[in-house]
Protein backbone atom coordinates (compact mmCIF):
# COMPACT_ATOMS: atom_id res chain seq x y z
CA UNK A 1 0.00 0.00 0.00
CA UNK A 2 2.72 2.85 0.62
CA UNK A 3 4.37 1.56 -2.77
CA UNK A 4 1.67 4.01 -4.42
CA UNK A 5 2.52 7.94 -4.55
CA UNK A 6 -1.27 8.60 -3.73
CA UNK A 7 -0.48 6.81 -0.02
CA UNK A 8 2.62 7.70 0.40
CA UNK A 9 1.11 11.57 0.22
CA UNK A 10 -1.79 10.61 1.94
CA UNK A 11 0.59 9.91 4.75
CA UNK A 12 2.84 12.89 4.34
CA UNK A 13 0.01 15.36 4.69
CA UNK A 14 -1.15 13.61 7.92
CA UNK A 15 1.89 13.42 9.52
CA UNK A 16 2.45 17.19 8.27
CA UNK A 17 -1.00 17.98 9.51
CA UNK A 18 -0.63 16.47 12.99
CA UNK A 19 3.12 18.31 13.96
CA UNK A 20 1.52 21.91 12.79
CA UNK A 21 -1.24 20.97 14.95
CA UNK A 22 1.14 19.86 17.74
CA UNK A 23 3.64 23.22 17.33
CA UNK A 24 0.44 25.73 17.39
CA UNK A 25 -1.19 23.86 20.32
CA UNK A 26 2.01 23.96 22.12
CA UNK A 27 2.50 27.74 21.25
CA UNK A 28 -1.12 28.13 22.69
CA UNK A 29 -0.54 26.73 25.57
CA UNK A 30 2.71 28.19 26.14
CA UNK A 31 1.53 31.68 25.47
CA UNK A 32 -1.52 31.56 28.03
CA UNK A 33 0.80 29.79 30.55
CA UNK A 34 2.86 32.75 30.33
CA UNK A 35 0.31 35.79 30.57
CA UNK A 36 -0.98 33.98 33.81
CA UNK A 37 2.07 34.01 35.20
CA UNK A 38 2.43 37.43 34.33
CA UNK A 39 -1.09 38.31 35.86
CA UNK A 40 -0.16 36.58 39.09
CA UNK A 41 3.31 38.64 39.22
CA UNK A 42 1.30 41.58 38.92
CA UNK A 43 -1.25 40.82 41.11
CA UNK A 44 0.84 40.20 44.16
CA UNK A 45 2.97 43.56 42.97
CA UNK A 46 0.30 46.01 43.17
CA UNK A 47 -1.04 44.22 46.94
CA UNK A 48 2.76 44.62 47.85
CA UNK A 49 2.89 48.62 46.57
CA UNK A 50 -0.22 49.41 47.84
CA UNK A 51 0.29 48.33 51.33
CA UNK A 52 4.03 49.25 51.36
CA UNK A 53 2.56 52.66 50.63
CA UNK A 54 0.25 52.24 53.59
CA UNK A 55 2.58 51.81 55.95
CA UNK A 56 5.16 54.44 54.83
CA UNK A 57 2.26 56.80 54.58
CA UNK A 58 0.65 55.30 58.51
CA UNK A 59 3.18 53.50 60.23
CA UNK A 60 2.14 50.10 62.05
CA UNK A 61 -1.40 50.88 63.02
CA UNK A 62 -2.55 51.61 59.23
CA UNK A 63 -0.97 48.75 58.05
CA UNK A 64 -2.59 46.52 60.45
CA UNK A 65 -5.85 48.01 59.96
CA UNK A 66 -5.87 48.09 56.14
CA UNK A 67 -5.08 44.76 56.19
CA UNK A 68 -8.09 43.43 58.87
CA UNK A 69 -10.45 45.72 56.78
CA UNK A 70 -9.07 43.74 53.61
CA UNK A 71 -9.21 40.16 55.00
CA UNK A 72 -12.35 40.70 56.14
CA UNK A 73 -14.08 42.15 53.01
CA UNK A 74 -12.78 40.13 50.87
CA UNK A 75 -13.80 36.86 52.47
CA UNK A 76 -11.98 33.89 51.48
CA UNK A 77 -10.40 35.65 48.15
CA UNK A 78 -7.59 34.64 46.45
CA UNK A 79 -5.22 37.20 48.32
CA UNK A 80 -2.58 36.02 50.85
CA UNK A 81 -0.97 38.69 53.28
CA UNK A 82 1.25 38.63 56.33
CA UNK A 83 2.23 41.51 58.43
CA UNK A 84 5.27 40.62 60.69
CA UNK A 85 7.75 41.66 63.54
CA UNK A 86 11.27 41.70 62.61
CA UNK A 87 11.82 38.17 64.07
CA UNK A 88 8.76 37.13 62.02
CA UNK A 89 5.96 36.75 65.04
CA UNK A 90 2.58 37.83 62.84
CA UNK A 91 0.80 40.99 63.65
CA UNK A 92 -1.69 40.87 61.15
CA UNK A 93 -3.22 38.71 57.82
CA UNK A 94 -4.26 35.43 56.86
CA UNK A 95 -0.76 33.23 57.44
CA UNK A 96 -0.73 31.75 60.73
CA UNK A 97 3.39 32.27 61.13
CA UNK A 98 6.48 33.38 58.42
CA UNK A 99 7.19 30.47 56.43
CA UNK A 100 10.52 29.65 57.62
CA UNK A 101 11.38 28.76 54.02
CA UNK A 102 11.35 32.60 52.97
CA UNK A 103 13.73 35.39 53.00
CA UNK A 104 12.40 38.88 54.27
CA UNK A 105 13.44 39.87 50.82
CA UNK A 106 12.28 37.50 49.07
CA UNK A 107 10.98 37.70 45.25
CA UNK A 108 8.37 35.84 43.18
CA UNK A 109 8.15 32.22 44.83
CA UNK A 110 5.68 29.28 44.58
CA UNK A 111 4.69 27.67 47.42
CA UNK A 112 2.35 25.53 49.58
CA UNK A 113 1.21 27.15 52.45
CA UNK A 114 -1.56 26.78 54.87
CA UNK A 115 -4.07 30.38 54.99
CA UNK A 116 -5.73 30.55 58.95
CA UNK A 117 -9.00 29.60 57.22
CA UNK A 118 -7.87 26.50 55.07
CA UNK A 119 -7.39 22.89 56.40
CA UNK A 120 -5.33 22.06 53.70
CA UNK A 121 -2.58 23.96 51.56
CA UNK A 122 -2.89 25.79 48.67
CA UNK A 123 -0.48 26.92 45.88
CA UNK A 124 0.42 30.39 46.59
CA UNK A 125 2.57 32.83 44.46
CA UNK A 126 4.24 35.54 46.86
CA UNK A 127 6.64 37.73 47.38
CA UNK A 128 8.48 39.17 50.45
CA UNK A 129 9.27 42.97 51.44
CA UNK A 130 11.50 44.03 54.40
CA UNK A 131 10.42 47.34 55.61
CA UNK A 132 12.41 50.27 56.74
CA UNK A 133 11.83 49.39 60.54
CA UNK A 134 12.86 45.26 60.09
CA UNK A 135 9.17 44.53 59.86
CA UNK A 136 7.98 42.22 57.90
CA UNK A 137 5.51 41.92 54.56
CA UNK A 138 4.47 38.84 52.83
CA UNK A 139 1.89 39.18 49.75
CA UNK A 140 0.49 36.41 47.63
CA UNK A 141 -2.18 34.97 45.67
CA UNK A 142 -3.61 32.06 45.88
CA UNK A 143 -2.59 30.22 42.13
CA UNK A 144 -4.02 27.23 42.21
CA UNK A 145 -6.57 27.84 39.76
CA UNK A 146 -4.07 29.22 37.49
CA UNK A 147 -1.91 25.44 37.36
CA UNK A 148 -5.06 23.60 36.37
CA UNK A 149 -5.77 25.42 33.73
CA UNK A 150 -2.68 25.33 32.11
CA UNK A 151 -2.59 21.29 33.14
Amino acid sequence: MLRSTTARFILLAFVLQFAVTGGVLLFVQQASQRVLDSQQHELVRELRDELTAVWHAGGEAELRQIIETRLETTHGAAEVILYAQPDGTPVAGNLGAWPTVITPKASWRSIDLYRTDSERPERMGIMATLLPDGSRLLTGHVIEANLRLVR
